[in-house]
């Protein structure tokens, strides 16, 4: 994964404040690499990169953090899709308005489809989904 520094910091704050750990730990997102990644600011816009899930190619464009710009923020776009914290907790933003997400007390990558309202899993953890995306700049 490559994140595109310059975009982030135009879009995405340095830092993520407790409040955003609190509602990740109140949905029951136990993904310890995911969490880390936000305090380690591993996260926001990602330069050109791929991803297969099952044989189709997406492209992931960002990997939702703290941000004032309510469609870059964690908290914000849970509550614009909606997601109850049993049905998931969207970490990052798919090309065409996709996502994936985490279940609650669940390590595991999950893809939603907005268009056809299917989950489907793409990783085990969070590190295995990082393993997956190509970079496809030179």
């Amino acid at each position: 994964m490559k994140i595109n520094a310059e975009k982030t910091k135009l879009y995405f704050d340095d830092t993520v404040c407790d409040k955003y750990f609190d509602f990740l730990e109140k949905r029951n997102i136990r993904s310890k690499s995911y969490i880390k990644a936000l305090k380690d600011g591993d996260f926001g816009m990602l330069e050109e990169n791929s991803i297969l899930i099952e044989g189709e190619e997406y492209m992931v464009t960002y990997i939702l953090g703290s941000s004032k710009e309510s469609i870059y923020d964690l908290i914000r776009v849970n509550q614009f899709y909606d997601l109850d914290p049993k049905e998931g907790t969207a970490f990052a933003i798919i090309l065409g308005d996709d996502f994936l997400f985490f279940m609650p007390n669940d390590e595991k990558v999950y893809f939603f489809c907005r268009d056809t309202e299917e989950a489907k899993e793409v990783a085990a953890d969070y590190d295995s989904f990082l393993a997956l995306i190509q970079f496809q700049g030179e």
